[in-house]
């Protein structure tokens, strides 16, 4: 596995005493990268002039590390007791106390059906066929008695709501204040059929939240050059705020083509139909088979089913699509120091601060259809639903 480490020593100060005698100069890391290539490192074809409309990219994994210490610049400085004939010139580093945990190496592979689902240019405005399907249920819905059953009933009341009665008047509103759109989406289908539509969406973004931690030492801890005791006026400390992100993205290149026929009154009331989400597909009918909105929190079936069919198209391909992550844990830290200014032994108080980032990077050439669990944590309003199911003890 290739791995390249660079780093950037400057030379960052003169130590030296009164007597004359000049040590070499100090030299400093400024900067310091790693990157390993896990897997991948193949295509890229034409790089770096890439060919227009094709798909030149491959599928890589690198794990990496950046630092970058903070500096300041102290002038002169001097030692105490028997060091005060010792003076150092020039600037300090400072390095973070701790290192940042390790990354796992994972992927975006559990996100690829999704990110064709949201990116592909073949959406209905809505979902009319479900919507027609799940009015069997409003009899049900319109015995909903909160008030009279009581408390004990609240979670049936709950679900009502969530599956029930806010769906229904969000595809009420959508059909009352869609027909103007319906129009203007049909022009966009029509402008673009053939014609590369590119796509980018933002899947999931993270941030865990920071965990702070006071270190406090006699000298200046991991800094740069480093200096005896009888150096530091004052005892040193630093600060730091750990924490980590995760994000995954997607990118795509559609084609499609319309349906085939004479452009007629006819074939333009059969596109807004299917704008509308009229056409029956296989997706539209999941959704309306009982606790498949469950299922789809644990598994992808939903996604694949929309992405096996077309609702508004005829035709509909992908020039490329690429699914992203990128997983870090960061150290930021802040380190302040106290020193003897030369002759008058004042305070020379020295703060800087610096960043060390262990990350992970992945891309993977998308799968539309890939049946993979989805590892996300539930958010609070699924929870409340499974509240009301009873199935809150998922583990």
């Amino acid at each position: 596995m290739p791995k390249l480490i660079q780093q950037d020593v400057v030379n960052c100060g003169q130590y030296w005493t009164t007597n004359g005698y000049y040590y070499p100069p100090s030299t400093c890391i400024a900067a310091w990268t790693s990157r390993e290539l896990v897997w991948g490192g193949k295509g890229h074809y034409g790089f770096p002039d890439f060919p227009k409309g094709r798909d030149v990219g491959g599928d890589f994994m690198v794990v990496y590390q950046d630092f970058k210490p903070g500096c300041f610049d102290v002038g002169t400085i001097q030692g105490g007791n028997v060091y005060r004939q010792h003076r150092y010139t020039g600037r300090l580093y400072a390095n973070t106390v701790v290192y940042p945990a390790t990354v796992p190496q994972v992927d975006g592979s559990l996100w690829g059906a999704k990110a064709y689902s949201r990116m592909k240019p073949d959406k209905p405005l809505m979902n009319a066929m479900t919507s027609l399907l799940e009015l069997r249920d409003i009899p049900g819905q319109l015995k909903q008695r909160f008030q009279a059953k009581g408390l004990h009933e609240i979670g049936d009341y709950y679900l009502a709501e969530k599956f029930g009665w806010i769906p229904l008047l969000e595809d009420v509103y959508t059909l009352l204040n869609g027909q103007r759109k319906a129009e203007q989406m049909l022009q966009q289908f029509l402008k673009d059929e053939g014609k590369p539509v590119r796509r980018r969406i933002i899947l999931d973004a993270q941030m865990s939240s920071p965990v702070v931690t006071n270190y406090n030492f006699d000298v200046f801890d991991h800094g740069d050059p480093a200096f005896v005791t009888y150096f530091y006026k004052k005892p040193s400390s630093s600060v730091t705020r750990a924490f980590s992100t995760s994000q995954v993205w997607a990118s795509a290149q559609f084609r499609y083509w319309l349906p085939p026929g004479p452009r007629n009154i006819e074939w333009k009331a059969s596109q807004l139909r299917a704008i509308f989400g009229y056409r029956p597909t296989p997706s539209a009918i999941y959704k309306a088979i009982p606790w498949s909105w469950l299922t789809d929190w644990f598994l992808n079936y939903g996604d694949v089913l929309s992405n096996l069919s077309v609702s508004i198209v005829d035709r509909l391909a992908a020039d490329y699509f690429y699914v992203m992550r990128h997983d870090a844990n960061v150290i930021e830290a802040t380190t302040e120091a106290t020193f003897f200014r030369v002759d008058t032994l004042d305070d020379v108080h020295a703060l800087a601060g610096s960043k060390r980032v262990t990350g992970c990077k992945s891309r993977l050439r998308g799968d539309p259809y890939g049946l993979a669990t989805q590892q996300n944590t539930l958010n609070g309003t699924q929870l409340a639903i499974l509240g009301a199911l009873g199935l809150s003890k998922v583990r």
